[in-house]
Order: C-alpha cells, then structure tokens, then sequence
C-alpha cells in the first residue's frame, strides 16, 4: 500500500515538473502576450533590505528585467545561476533585473539569496497584484522592459545568460 502511493506521488512530482509551474485559475499565455508593447504596470514595494523599488523611478534611465519565479520552482532554480552571472558583469548604469517572488515566507527567500548569492533586487508581491497586473500564470517568466517603459517581451521559461544579453543588448541599441 505504501509503494502505491509512493508511486502516485512520483508520478504527479514528474507531470508537475514537466508541465512547469503553474498556478491555477490565472490568465493563459494569450492573455500575457496582449500586454506587449504597452506600457509596463508600475509597482511601488519594498526588496528584502527595505529599499523602496519603483519600476517608473527607471522610466527613460535603464532597461529592466522582472523575473518571476519561486524557491520551489525547479526551472526557476535552474535559471538564477544565468540571471546571477549576466548581472554579475552587467552595465548596472543601464540593465536592472528584478527578482518577484508570492506566496512565500521572506525567511525563506532569504535564506535561498544567500544559498545562491544573489545580488540583484528581489521583492516579495504578497497580494499578487504584479503578478495579476503581468498576467502570470506561469513561472519562470521574465518581462523585459525598455528604457522607456515599455513591455518588449515576455518570456515564459528559464533564462539563458546567452539569451539575457542578446535581448537586453537589443533593448540597449
């Protein structure tokens, strides 16, 4: 009896890696795309050190990155090693990459920042209004955002350090 459901758990632990992470009842992939080239939503919150992170305070000044994802999310755990790397030597005068995180404790995301030495601004969007706003129903996704505020992109699954940089690298030109 114990194997039985040891072997159903496996099998809905594979079909829920496989199908990426979702959430339930959100907005489809359609629905995300009729946001591109508009303008992106503004958001004023708090990241884990207390600093006031204001998407419009980067309007005509950088190109921002919103990474969507989560600590029990294994794609977004596989791509944070390539965020971390292209932030690492990117022009922080021209490119910010946010981290967004919901539905999870702040110790938590802590404590994963530190395991993963993450440099780059996360925020806690504890009443999914970001996420609402964006349109996620799927994690990892990242927004790309240019210099002028505009939504340029959305991409639905993990970032490549090689992918991070041709797009931005676009947005720059």
């Amino acid at each position: 009896m114990g194997y039985r459901i040891l072997f159903l758990l496996l099998i809905l632990i594979a079909i829920f890696i496989v199908a990426g992470c979702s959430f339930p009842n959100l907005n489809t992939e359609e629905q995300q795309t009729e946001t591109l080239n508009k303008p992106s939503f503004d958001f004023e919150l708090n990241d884990l050190e207390g600093n006031t992170i204001k998407l419009s305070d980067y309007k005509n000044q950088k190109v921002v990155v919103l990474v969507f994802g989560a600590t029990w999310c294994p794609a977004c755990v596989t791509e944070l090693p390539e965020v971390q790397e292209y932030y690492e030597s990117a022009d922080k005068e021209q490119v910010e990459i946010i981290w967004i995180y919901t539905n999870e404790k702040e110790d938590t995301i802590k404590n994963f920042r530190d395991e993963h030495n993450l440099e780059f601004p996360i925020i806690h969007d504890k009443s999914r209004d970001i996420y609402d706003q964006y349109k996620i129903s799927t994690i990892p996704t990242s927004v790309f955002i240019d210099k002028e505020g505009g939504i340029s992109e959305i991409k639905i699954g993990a970032l490549e350090k090689k992918d991070l940089e041709k797009k931005i690298n676009q947005l720059l030109s």
